[in-house]
């Protein structure tokens, strides 16, 4: 069984596992293997059981695979029984999810406990693409599988996927453009705001993933969808965050609108940026009026005028 792990299993793992599974574990028989195994086995950061040797797994891997799958998938349904209160086993369970291939409960656990466990999760996610060679495709499966979540859920799927993108290799920005397409695909319907939020956020990492890859014009869209956005939500809640929102998407709207050669336009979303950061200024005292930021954007702006 922990030959299937990522990076090992607790005691308590393997007895909840086998039980999922039907079967009786012994304690007194993994103390005697372990004392047989010794050198071989060793105990991990949180007193997780795995190989020393990544030989002996990769060996275990090749002669027992149906053995393996049908022991991932008691580790998955025990890592599920206890998650709500368990970070190892949130830390771990993408990794299982992905072998079962299971995109379907991926889902589900991103929308459940994706706000409470976003960073662990978020890691759990970047490391099936890195770790697994199936692992790109998987993560592209899990939101077109969400349709077993409440669409007014979907949004913590979302917003986890948007947060892995800074751990994947800084050479997939066109994976992690397809990625995010397949993702807002899910909140195409949803109206409510903590969806708006998140979409809108996310909006905005694929405009600058399109800036980053040079495709300026796709990156005009989505800036201005993350415009529009938080435009809408600062006229529906009045927030310092949508505020500060709608600033951002006027300040890169400028930038963007600079690159392509529309510089009174650009002008324009810059002025309006610094104007909209004054009225922030006035309704929240403690900003730095004269941030150094939005004074090089004035000068800027003035220059451009």
């Amino acid at each position: 069984m922990i030959a299937i792990s990522r990076s090992g299993l607790r005691e308590s793992d393997m007895e909840g596992a086998f039980k999922e599974l039907g079967m009786g574990f012994n304690p007194a028989d993994f103390s005697w293997l372990r004392q047989m195994m010794r050198g071989h086995i060793s105990q991990g950061d949180m007193q997780q059981w795995d190989f020393s040797h990544q030989s002996l797994r990769r060996a275990i891997r090749k002669e027992m695979p149906e053995e393996l799958e049908r022991l991932n998938n008691g580790i998955v349904e025990y890592f599920l029984s206890i998650i709500l209160h368990d970070d190892f086993a949130v830390r771990e369970i993408m990794h299982h999810l992905c072998i079962a291939n299971r995109p379907d409960i991926a889902a589900e656990v991103l929308a459940a406990y994706g706000y409470d466990h976003h960073t662990i999760l978020e890691r759990g996610l970047a490391d099936i693409y890195t770790e697994h060679r199936e692992g790109p495709a998987f993560l592209l499966e899990i939101p077109k599988n969400a349709k077993n979540v409440e669409e007014t859920e979907r949004w913590h799927i979302m917003a986890t996927i948007n947060g892995c993108l800074p751990l994947l290799p800084e050479n997939t920005r066109p994976f992690r453009i397809e990625l995010m397409l397949a993702s807002l695909a899910i909140l195409e319907k949803q109206e409510d705001v903590d969806t708006r939020y998140i979409k809108a956020s996310s909006e905005y990492s694929l405009a600058n993933l399109y800036t980053e890859t040079g495709q300026i014009k796709e990156a005009e869209e989505y800036y201005r969808k993350f415009l529009d956005g938080m435009a809408r939500l600062y006229e529906q809640t009045g927030t310092l965050d949508a505020l500060n929102g709608l600033i951002i998407s006027h300040d890169k709207m400028g930038d963007n609108k600079h690159a392509l050669g529309l510089y009174d336009e650009a002008h324009a979303h810059r002025m309006k940026a610094l104007e909209l950061f004054e009225q922030y200024v006035k309704l929240d005292p403690s900003a730095q009026e004269d941030d150094p930021y939005y004074r090089d954007k004035a000068m800027h702006s003035e220059a451009e005028g």
